[in-house]
C-alpha cells in the first residue's frame, strides 16, 4: 500500500526476504517500524526490536539498518505510526470483500485478519473482489502486486483447478466440473483443533 502511494511497485518476491535475518524477525521489526510513532529527535526503533525479537542493540540496529534499505522508497514512513492508517484500510478492504461473497455472490466466507477462508470453487471469485476491493479503497486502477494461497492437501485434478483459477484461465472450470471434482475427493478428518496463545500482539 505503502509503495502504490509513492506511484510505486515492490519487486521484490518477499518483503521480510533479508539475508543474515530471521524471516519472522524481519516481520516484527518490519511493523514495529511501521507502527511506533517517533517521539522528539528519536527517529529508531531499535530499541523495541530489540526487546520483541530478543536481540541485543547492535544486531536490532543492523536489522531495522536492513528493512529501512530494502524498503528504501517508503522508508520516511517509518516510525511515523503510519501503521494504524495501513490497518484502516486492510479493514476496509477486508468488509467490501466481506459484502461481495454475503450480498451480491451469496456465497459463504470467513475472514482471519486479512485473510478469507472460502470453498475451492470460489478461489476465482476472491481473487477479483479482492483485487477490485483493493482498487476501490486506493481509488488507482494499479491493484495488488499478488495474492497468496494456501489449501488443504487435495488430489493433483483439485490443486491443478485451484491453480488455473490464480491464473485466471477457468473457463472449462465450470459448475459440473467443479462438482465432478468435489465429489471425487477424499474428505479430509480433522483429528484434533490446537490453540496457540500470542504473549504479544503488536
Amino acid at each position: 500500500m505503502l509503495f502504490n502511494r509513492e506511484g510505486l511497485q515492490f519487486d521484490v518476491d518477499d518483503p521480510y526476504g533479508i539475508e543474515g535475518f530471521d524471516r519472522d524477525a524481519v516481520k516484527v521489526a518490519f511493523n514495529i517500524m511501521l507502527n511506533k510513532e517517533a517521539v522528539g529527535a528519536n527517529k529508531s526503533a531499535a530499541k523495541t526490536i530489540s526487546k520483541a525479537v530478543d536481540c541485543d542493540i547492535d544486531t536490532a540496529e543492523a536489522l531495522e539498518a536492513a528493512i529501512q534499505a530494502l524498503h528504501s522508497p517508503i522508508a520516511h514512513h517509518f516510525n511515523t505510526g503510519v501503521g494504524l492508517t495501513l490497518q484502516r484500510r486492510d479493514s476496509d478492504i477486508a468488509l467490501l470483500v466481506i459484502n461481495t461473497f454475503v450480498n451480491e455472490l451469496r456465497r459463504p466466507i470467513i475472514c482471519v485478519h486479512d485473510s478469507f477462508i472460502v470453498s475451492v470453487r470460489d478461489t476465482e471469485s476472491l481473487i477479483l473482489a479482492m483485487d477490485d476491493s483493493y482498487k476501490v479503497v486506493h481509488n488507482d486502477e494499479q491493484g495488488m502486486k499478488g495474492i497468496k494461497g494456501v489449501c488443504l492437501e487435495f488430489s493433483d485434478a483439485l490443486a491443478t483447478a485451484i491453480t488455473l483459477c490464480f491464473e485466471q484461465d477457468t473457463e472449462a472450470l465450470t459448475d459440473s466440473y467443479w462438482d465432478t471434482l468435489l465429489a471425487a475427493e477424499e474428505v479430509q478428518e480433522c483429528d484434533s483443533v490446537g490453540v496457540v496463545e500470542e504473549a504479544e500482539e503488536l
